[in-house]
């Protein structure tokens, strides 16, 4: 079992439901392994040149959302980087670092609500109109 999986598994007392990762972490026999250990999703892509059996799974919709699952999470840490200050910390020690990256959540968070209450509004004008 990878040591991601069982680290999982001992804070919150069960397997991931999904692992994913980039083409790099892929190796031979991993979605079996990971599989016993009780993940039901694995979606990694596999390195070098796929099977036809293994291509047909790669391009299959439910795969392709479990991995794009994946490159929104990416997404969301550039954001967190880039637009509220998360690629600094300006306190020190673990408990400062902690503060910062919570308030940056914090910030995030607030903007996508103000962006779906945006949304909402004007979807909810038009409706009217």
């Amino acid at each position: 079992m990878p040591p991601a999986v069982a680290h999982h598994r001992d804070v919150f007392g069960h397997p991931p439901w999904l692992v994913s990762a980039d083409r790099g972490f892929h190796v031979v026999g991993q979605d079996d392994d990971l599989q016993a250990a009780g993940v039901r999703q694995v979606a990694v892509p596999a390195s070098g040149q796929p099977s036809g059996q293994r291509r047909a799974l790669e391009h299959s919709r439910a795969w392709k959302r479990r991995y794009r699952w994946r490159a929104g999470i990416e997404g969301r840490i550039h954001s967190l980087r880039r637009d509220f200050g998360l690629k600094r910390c300006a306190y020190h020690d673990e408990i400062g670092l902690e503060r910062w990256v919570g308030w940056g959540l914090l910030a995030s968070n607030l903007r996508q609500i103000g962006r779906a209450q945006i949304a909402r509004g004007a979807h909810a004008a038009r409706r009217a109109a």
